[in-house]
């Protein structure tokens, strides 16, 4: 089987099995097989593959017609201009998460201390970390998989000197050098509980359902962040949270307390509200 056959034979399963961009995703997977990008795959298509390039082709196919995310069975998932490591327990960064490291990272004090509660893979504080070489930052998690992929990544990307991992599931339980900071950031389980059963199968299969499940409302984590950012941050310091729209936006504006004020809203690419960001006055 050459490279053009095994894209199309790829495309056409894929869809069989109703995987959403089974064209991007055709050559993702010869990307994964080949060790090639898809400039080459593109000029190279009458180029036959191995059998153990066949062989692992028909593996990671099986696995991902059963909807397994491609970011698991390939072990990484592109965040911010770096690579990540990620697998079950870890949540697959996304993209919209990414608008809020570059956001951040034009707003953060170079000496400050930053808080990522809810770190996962580390993708937001390893990134901060790497573009602000001044800074340090504690991260927090409950998982000690997640956490585990979190001490990976910050060593591949030679941060770890900076960097803090902290196991604990309560908002209000951290280390003592988190006092003071100057930013709280969090991209907190924000889905209503009642909303989990209609997600994707990639997601509702695979990735931690505890990373997902935000309550009742989706504000559960969320309330208590501010609340803790409303105590705890130092004066003019940033509390920066991934949200799910309008109407979680408008349901903490209520509930923030008095010592923050709302500085800014930024919607996703899809123009929902996605990102709010508290400052401490």
């Amino acid at each position: 089987m050459n490279i053009a056959k095994a894209r199309h034979w790829l495309r056409r399963t894929l869809q069989q099995y109703d995987i959403d961009n089974s064209i991007r995703e055709s050559i993702l997977i010869l990307e994964i097989v080949t060790g090639r990008n898809e400039a080459y795959l593109r000029a190279h298509e009458n180029e036959r593959l191995s059998p153990e390039q066949q062989g692992r082709l028909l593996e990671i196919l099986d696995r991902r017609c059963r909807h397994e995310p491609l970011a698991y069975i390939e072990g990484e998932q592109a965040f911010f201009g770096r690579t990540f490591r990620v697998g079950p327990g870890c949540l697959v960064p996304r993209p919209e998460t990414e608008l809020l490291v570059e956001h951040l990272c034009s707003l953060i004090s170079p000496e400050g201390m930053v808080i990522d509660w809810g770190t996962g893979s580390g993708c937001i504080a390893i990134s901060i970390l790497g573009a602000i070489p001044e800074a340090q930052a504690v991260a927090v998690d409950c998982s000690p998989l997640a956490l585990g992929y979190a001490w990976e990544n910050a060593r591949r990307q030679k941060v770890e000197r900076r960097l803090l991992l902290w196991h604990s599931a309560r908002v209000g339980d951290m280390p003592p050098s988190a006092s003071k900071p100057s930013l709280l950031v969090s991209n907190p389980p924000y889905i209503p509980t009642s909303e989990t059963a209609r997600l994707m199968p990639e997601v509702a299969r695979y990735e931690p359902l505890r990373a997902l499940d935000g309550g009742e409302d989706g504000l559960w984590f969320a309330k208590q962040l501010l609340q803790w950012a409303g105590a705890n941050l130092a004066h003019g310091g940033l509390a920066a949270l991934e949200i799910g729209g309008q109407s979680q936006l408008t349901e903490l504006r209520r509930y923030a307390p008095t010592a923050l004020v709302l500085a800014e809203a930024i919607n996703d690419y899809n123009g929902i509200e996605r990102i709010a960001i508290w400052k401490h006055i």
